[in-house]
């Protein structure tokens, strides 16, 4: 982005000018840092600035812009940038789950990714498979930093009675308050069951030799 520095008002009547740029944030600042105003255009130091993509919500400290005239006087502008929220959460699940049996007990661990430079509070809720048993809460609420990721751990039992096949438990992820239910980001996770072994009762099988 580029940024426009005003001569101060009372250095207006300066015959000569020199402008120098000190960096004082994590902002890079490109073009020159230094140099003489001089002529009608002389009104302004313009300046071209790279944001960090990992710069927080909120104000950050740019540079000090120090103006000297040839009589002794200076005069330093802070440069002070607003950086606006961005929001994203991603949600990843779990690599699939093979050589699952009937009654196994399963953590499906799902990471949640805070790509956006503000806070965020992530309601994190799950939907296993019609007649799955949950052996932990359905949801849970997780403060996630800025550029950060946290992992929210789902237990769930397959039932006795599942047939083999490929199963998904889904996830969704909305912001931590009643009031925004806006879902966020989904992951699924796959689990492959394998088929049920049945057995007639009394029955005994030998090897025929």
């Amino acid at each position: 982005m580029t940024f426009s520095v005003a001569l101060p008002a009372s250095l207006e009547d300066a015959e000569g000018i020199q402008y120098s740029v000190e960096l004082v944030g994590p902002v890079e600042v490109l073009g020159r840092l230094d140099g003489t105003l001089r002529g009608s255009g002389r009104g302004q130091v313009l300046l071209t600035l790279r944001v960090p993509s990992d710069a927080h919500v909120g104000l950050l400290d740019v540079a000090d812009v120090h103006f000297k005239t040839d009589d002794g006087r200076s005069y330093v502008v802070p440069i002070i940038l607003r950086v606006p929220a961005v929001r994203s959460i991603r949600v990843l699940a779990p690599p699939m789950f093979q050589q699952l049996r009937q009654g196994d007990r399963v953590e499906l661990t799902y990471r949640v990714e805070n790509l956006g430079n503000t806070s965020e509070r992530v309601r994190v809720e799950v939907d296993p498979p019609y007649g799955w048993v949950l052996r932990s809460s359905r949801t849970a609420i997780v403060p996630v930093e800025p550029f950060a990721t946290r992992d929210v751990t789902f237990r769930v039992a397959v039932p006795v009675v599942a047939e083999g096949g490929e199963y998904q438990v889904g996830v969704r992820a909305t912001r931590g308050v009643v009031e925004d239910s806006a879902v966020l980001a989904v992951a699924t996770a796959r689990l492959q069951v394998e088929p049920r072994e049945i057995l007639a009762p009394g029955l005994e099988l030998r090897p025929f030799v």
